[in-house]
């Protein structure tokens, strides 16, 4: 699997969970609301920038492709707001299996690394 593609799954992972631990706003912040549940329904908005900083143009693009490539795969749906420009990215049970095993995958070699700091 592609480095953009383990990042555009865990990052869609971590937002996930976040949406879906984030406190329910008060009725009368039906704005807020309605972005909620929005994003509950059609995963994290995206932009590369707001998930993955500035970033280069090629990288913004090889991204962009990584996200097509995982959607063809299976492993996400992709929504345009008014049928415009890619707005929000939902992984799909597959995808979010997947997700959480490169992330523990992740947080292990990390840990790893750690430890052979430490050691030595």
């Amino acid at each position: 699997m592609k480095p953009e593609s383990r990042q555009i799954l865990i990052e869609c992972l971590r937002r996930q969970n976040a949406i879906a631990d984030s406190p329910v706003p008060p009725g009368w912040k039906w704005w807020a609301n309605e972005a909620r549940s929005e994003q509950l329904e059609f995963g994290p908005r995206y932009a590369s920038g707001d998930w993955f900083g500035d970033v280069e143009e090629h990288i913004r693009v090889r991204l962009r492709r990584a996200i097509d490539s995982l959607e063809k795969g299976g492993l996400l749906t992709t929504h345009r707001k008014h049928e415009r420009r890619l707005s929000h990215i939902k992984l799909t049970p597959a995808g979010e299996e997947l997700a959480k095993s490169l992330l523990l995958q992740s947080e292990t070699e990390i840990q790893n690394d750690r430890d052979k700091r430490t050691a030595g």
